[in-house]
């Protein structure tokens, strides 16, 4: 579950917040959580999964308020797992 893509240093968590809140994502999330994924795992390029969350979520702020409260949720899902800003 903590295994990264050489090339991004993503993982699965990466991944499936990317995904946003759409689908499966947020129970995948759970899941991974659940099962031990760091939390706090950054990128290549330094980036954890809260900050992919945020990204997302002010990337849809104006115009899809849904989607941006999805992330949100995805945020405060990672932040009470332990995701530090």
């Amino acid at each position: 579950m903590n295994r990264r893509d050489p090339e991004t240093g993503r993982a699965p968590l990466h991944a499936a917040v990317a995904a946003g809140p759409a689908g499966d994502a947020p129970e995948i999330v759970r899941v991974l959580l659940a099962a031990g994924a760091d939390v706090n795992a950054t990128t290549s390029d330094g980036a954890s999964a809260l900050d992919i969350s945020h990204v997302a979520a002010a990337r849809h702020r104006q115009n899809d308020a849904g989607q941006a409260t999805g992330n949100d949720a995805l945020a405060e899902l990672l932040v009470a797992h332990g995701a530090t800003e």
